[in-house]
């Protein structure tokens, strides 16, 4: 069920040792030992690798810009403050604990459902499904927070899973084409269709999406199958994912080093996405051109680096400013489990600069939202011991919601597709406050989970053709040692 646990584990040693021999830095050994560690206790065969996927994720924001400044980068103004060994070595085992405790939360929940053939689903059907969905963006930019009414009845947030219902189809379009190998230039078409609107956001919304389906695809790679035809298509996924990864690294750079300085400050009065869209592709190729290499680089580990924050709280607490005793913690509790509907009076979350402001002592310009993360706020409210302990529970939390998803959705197919969306869009970065992310990953997992029950009328019989026997059907899954639940 974890084929990947024990390699991961060689692997993960391996890499420490090399890590503190490149870097000189014993730290640098434990953070690629944590991340190889933690990706294997969660990646279960025969299903997407989400939760090894934001473990990874946040390990960058973790690691990054530590390990950039120990190989002798030098980071200018971004500079690194406070205690950052500190906070890399307790954000590392904090990781830790939380992949322990998913591990442990997948092993309560054991029931079993139904399978899926996805040999049976029409590939042109789901395909307009997920196309009519998402094509709502191209006529309207929909901004669920901008209405106060929304806001005042908590109905943003439930909008926002509503629409997070067509990222479940496109995962679920992915998922068959690649386990039929058949069908790409419908999902390349999805792709597009779903991606383009997407650029005119002032924020960059477009990544979630192509992680998504990178870790769609990664959900493909089974070296634990021996069969020829098995390991050719992981040396195939190994290079595509090779390719994203540089291709990913060169737009963030050119986004964070050009076009969003611009982007995010241009004021300009457009009467339609596709001119919107003429307006980005002009600042995009105006800007690039006249980047500095070394400077974007900087730019994109400066965003992507959020240990600043935890460094400094570090500092603060509790040396000038004592432990909350469970004050933050519980604020996220009553937020989550007080309605707005019947509480009109909750209070309003808002910018969470106030954190970094009163607990990192960072001067937060006034429309800017910078938090301290989930982490942070843990050792805030109960020192590093305590901090260890409620990410052991939650990542326990995760886990179980993981494994109901499996067991509440209509199949095993539906929940590989619904299970990305939840994770991705609320546990994927470090910097999460605590109410928001448990509040919008546990919205977005209800809502979901009752949408799920319309993909099968979606997909009705009528429109589903015959299955076809493939003569490599048996090479693309191995149920027999690593059943699907």
């Amino acid at each position: 069920m974890y084929p990947l646990a024990k390699q991961f584990t060689i692997a993960g040693m391996a890499s420490g040792a090399l890590a503190v021999v490149v870097f000189g830095s014993l730290i640098a050994g434990l953070a690629f030992f944590v991340l190889f560690v933690s990706a294997g206790l969660v990646w279960r065969a025969n299903e997407p690798p989400i939760l090894s996927f934001t473990l990874a994720f946040q390990w960058i924001f973790i690691v990054v810009g530590y390990l950039y400044t120990a190989a002798g980068g030098n980071l200018g103004e971004y500079t690194l403050i406070g205690n950052v060994d500190l906070a890399v070595l307790a954000s590392l085992v904090g990781l830790l604990c939380i992949a322990i405790g998913m591990r442990l939360g997948l092993a309560t929940v054991r029931k079993r459902i139904p399978g899926g053939n996805m040999l049976n689903i029409e590939i042109g059907t789901l395909f307009w499904a997920t196309v009519i969905t998402y094509s709502i963006s191209w006529v309207v930019e929909i901004s669920p927070t901008s209405s106060s009414n929304m806001t005042v009845f908590n109905a943003a947030q439930i909008l926002y899973s509503i629409l997070s219902f067509r990222e479940v189809l496109f995962c679920l379009l992915w998922f068959v084409i690649l386990q039929r190998r058949e069908g790409y230039r419908y999902g390349w078409i999805a792709l597009l269709v779903a991606l383009l609107p997407r650029f005119v956001s002032r924020q960059s919304t477009f990544k979630e999406l192509i992680f998504m389906l990178l870790v769609v695809a990664l959900a493909e790679y089974k070296p634990w199958v021996k069969t020829a035809f098995q390991r050719a298509w992981n040396r195939r996924l190994m290079v595509a994912y090779g390719t994203a990864a540089v291709l990913l690294f060169i737009a963030g750079v050119i986004w964070e080093g050009a076009i969003k300085p611009v982007w995010r400050n241009l004021e300009f009065d457009s009467t339609s996405q596709l001119e919107t869209l003429d307006i980005f592709a002009h600042v995009a190729a105006t800007t690039t051109s006249e980047m500095q290499e070394e400077s974007g680089i900087q730019a994109l580990i400066e965003r992507v680096s959020s240990i600043t924050q935890f460094a400094l709280v570090l500092d603060r607490v509790p040396l000038t400013i004592p432990f909350e005793n469970g004050r933050l913690t519980k604020r996220a509790l009553v937020h989550i489990l007080v309605p707005r509907l019947l509480f009109p009076n909750k209070e309003n979350l808002g910018p969470d600069s106030w954190l970094a402001e009163q607990y990192a002592g960072l001067d937060v310009g006034e429309d800017t939202s910078v938090g301290i993360g989930y982490m942070a706020e843990f050792y805030v409210d109960w020192g590093i011991g305590g901090m260890i302990c409620c990410l052991f529970v939650l990542g326990l939390f995760f886990g179980i919601i993981y494994r109901l998803i499996f067991v509440l959705s209509p199949n095993s197919i539906i929940a590989s597709a619904l299970v990305i969306v939840p994770f991705m869009g609320n546990f994927i970065t470090f910097e999460a406050t605590l109410p928001k992310l448990l509040g919008g990953f546990i919205m977005t997992t209800v809502v979901l989970l009752i949408l799920a029950r319309l993909i099968p009328f979606l997909l009705h019989p009528r429109f589903v053709r015959q299955a076809k026997p493939l003569a490599r059907s048996h090479d693309f899954q191995s149920t027999k040692r690593f059943p699907a639940n």
